[in-house]
């Protein structure tokens, strides 16, 4: 399999040929080597909420978001490359359930995804759909899901499925695509 991107600001192109684990983890270096934009200062505003102490340290920083950037990409292109892309998208992705969307992107993961990663995942396969509603959903769902942390407002939790919702949502997959 062989991806090529083309970055948002065009300044660099790469084109990887691999499996998809072996691009995933050559994205998540690629990402997490990018340094950050220079020359551009600091708002007083953004200065402000790093001085907050230890709500700040529990927040995502650039180089977190950059390295989960491949593993968003890996997802999305585990997906778009299953032999009945087509099925799972009208069966699935443009049906109203919310739950099958976000468990779709889960069994696909290899680490667990936060709610707005899922999120990027469900918007780069053609899913119009919220972070809030992702979020509202994984909570409905508590059941299906493992979180690494607690739940409270501006702490990071990532999701991963529990074995028997793993079973469930394979299950599905598996319905969808030989019947």
């Amino acid at each position: 399999m062989s991806v090529h991107l083309r970055l948002k600001n065009g300044e660099r192109e790469i084109e990887i040929t691999g499996t998809m684990d072996e691009i995933g983890t050559i994205l998540g270096k690629y990402w997490s080597s990018i340094p950050a934009p220079s020359g551009h200062p600091e708002s007083p505003i953004g200065a402000a909420k790093k001085t907050k102490g230890a709500r700040s340290s529990s927040r995502k920083t650039d180089s977190d978001t950059e390295a989960n950037a491949g593993q968003i990409n890996g997802v999305v292109q585990k997906i778009k490359s299953h032999a009945k892309i087509a099925l799972i998208t009208e069966k699935i992705l443009h049906k109203k359930d919310r739950w099958n969307k976000i468990g779709l992107v889960l069994i696909h993961a290899d680490d667990g995804l936060t709610s707005g990663e899922v999120q990027k995942c469900l918007h780069d396969l053609g899913v119009k759909i919220d972070q809030p509603s992702v979020s509202h959903t994984l909570k409905k769902s508590s059941s299906k899901v493992f979180n690494d942390t607690r739940r409270t407002s501006g702490a990071i939790v990532r999701y991963k499925l529990t074995g028997p919702a793993k079973e469930e949502i394979a299950k599905l997959i598996k319905e969808l695509t030989d019947g």
